[in-house]
């Protein structure tokens, strides 16, 4: 389980949020905020967005995070095998048994609606980590296209945002709450381009515009 807690660390936890084809991986992947060399990270990354070493047995990713938390090495070591809610979850899980609040560990989720239950609560292992992780060195960055599927305890416990074009599909009441946390109208969401995101860190949020890069 999760050791040597450490209350003082910040929530750092990020959400990227913008319909398919406006540039989330893109963004998370020039935020800085995930060192480059020497991290240790753990993704679930189904379709290969990510550069690190992709399992899609279970039995052999579990084996392999196990070997990479005892070098005392960074890593990035991805899950892209079956894509359901009962595989997140243990995934989750298997993320909850690395925590230790005196090294950071971060935690990739590309395409988190696939594996909601529902908006409301968390399932249990998804929900102890957004709830807990923070305080035993877990950062959480999670995408989603389909932010009206993600549940409530996720948006409560995410810090920092990039978030562009609303999905077509989005409901009012959702977008309005993500100009909300964005700081800005609902039109001002939908005046935004491919690769345009507000960007909220904090409290304060301001309009950024990325190059394509090739990462």
């Amino acid at each position: 389980m999760a050791i040597r807690a450490n209350p003082s660390l910040p929530n750092r936890h990020t959400g990227y949020i913008a319909c398919s084809g406006y540039g989330k991986s893109q963004a998370l992947k020039q935020n800085t905020d995930i060192p480059k060399k020497g991290a240790r990270v753990l993704l679930w990354d189904p379709d290969h967005d990510h550069k690190a070493t992709h399992f899609d047995d279970w039995g052999k990713y579990v084996k392999a995070v196990v070997a990479g938390m005892k070098s005392g090495q960074g890593f990035r070591l991805a899950w892209a095998g079956e894509v359901s809610q009962s595989r997140f979850e243990s995934f989750c899980r298997l993320v909850w048994e690395c925590l230790d609040g005196q090294r950071l560990l971060y935690i990739i989720i590309e395409e988190l609606a696939d594996v909601q239950n529902s908006p409301g609560k968390a399932s249990q292992w998804c929900g102890q980590l957004f709830r807990r992780a923070r305080k035993y060195g877990g950062i959480i960055h999670w995408c989603s296209q389909r932010s009206e599927e993600i549940s409530k305890t996720v948006f409560s416990q995410t810090e920092n945002y990039f978030i562009g074009y609303p999905n077509d599909t989005c409901t009012p009441s959702r977008v309005s709450e993500m100009s909300r946390i964005a700081r800005c109208t609902p039109d001002d969401l939908y005046r935004l381009k491919p690769l345009q995101f507000r960007r909220k860190k904090g409290r304060e949020a301001t309009t950024i515009q990325l190059k394509y890069k090739k990462i």
